[in-house]
């Protein structure tokens, strides 16, 4: 109940109905400004669901490729107002001023990313068992169906990371759907896994920051329920990234490295 009370909050409306007003309650997300720190020096600011930011920011420096594993950062450490996250990697000597140039915030305003088109040599391996269509279905289910604060606004974004036989091992969800891949990542990095024996399940559409976050990691694998922009697919291509989508009840729609994915 404690993270939907930082999810969700109270607001009193005027509803119309035929024959005029009513006054309602409805449930909308929270949506707060995080500042991420490195070393002392804004790294980026985040518009973000305000809960998991230990993990948000873990997930942050390992998506953009900033640290390479969870050892390799010192301290994470989250105001009491929740609107600044002070971070340390165990080099001190990163080059803050070639990060903070690099650094950019993404229209939609929900978070910041790293543009890195020219990402190469990040090893995908297809080794393993191939993901099962079905399986990949009934694991974006339910982490659908795990959304308490979607069910509540209709407004978050929700991810899980899942296993083979698609069952969640970690559900997160979020205002910024970058933020909800980061909250996951976060928490896989503080986990002994092998990523690429599991795959990411999300409600959001995947555009191209969300590729080499994953790669990055040692994800294989992603299935959404929304559709994959241009870029996206492009970039996953190149990478050897599977993106997968939900495109009906019975029906799943693979766009790239279709080989890793059973019937």
């Amino acid at each position: 109940m404690a993270d939907l009370e930082r999810q969700v909050r109270k607001q009193q409306t005027h509803d119309w109905r035929r024959g005029g007003f009513t006054a309602e309650e409805t449930a909308v997300p929270v949506e707060q400004a995080v500042e991420l720190r490195l070393a002392g020096e804004t790294l980026a600011t985040l518009h973000c669901t305000p809960d998991h930011l230990h993990e948000l920011a873990a997930g942050f420096l390992l998506g953009q490729g900033l640290a390479g594993s969870r050892e390799e950062i010192k301290t994470i450490q989250v105001a009491a107002d929740r609107r600044v996250v002070d971070m340390e990697l165990a080099d001190a000597a990163a080059p803050l001023g070639k990060i903070a140039a690099t650094v950019v915030y993404s229209g939609c305003g929900q978070d910041a990313g790293i543009i890195s088109p020219g990402i190469t040599g990040i090893d995908v391996s297809d080794e393993g068992q191939p993901f099962a269509a079905a399986d990949l279905r009934l694991a974006l289910s339910q982490v659908l169906r795990r959304g308490e604060a979607y069910r509540t606004t209709r407004a978050v974004h929700s991810a899980g990371l899942c296993t083979l036989r698609g069952r969640p091992l970690c559900h997160r969800e979020d205002v910024g759907r970058h933020n909800v891949l980061d909250k996951v990542l976060g928490w896989a990095a503080g986990q002994c896994l092998e990523p690429g024996q599991l795959f990411i399940a999300s409600s959001g559409r995947v555009s191209v920051d969300a590729v080499p976050k994953l790669v990055r990691f040692g994800i294989t694998v992603m299935v959404s329920k929304g559709v994959p922009t241009s870029w996206a697919l492009d970039e996953a291509d190149r990478l050897g990234l599977t993106l997968a989508g939900s495109i009906g009840p019975e029906k799943l729609r693979i766009y790239t490295h279709p080989e890793r994915i059973s019937a």
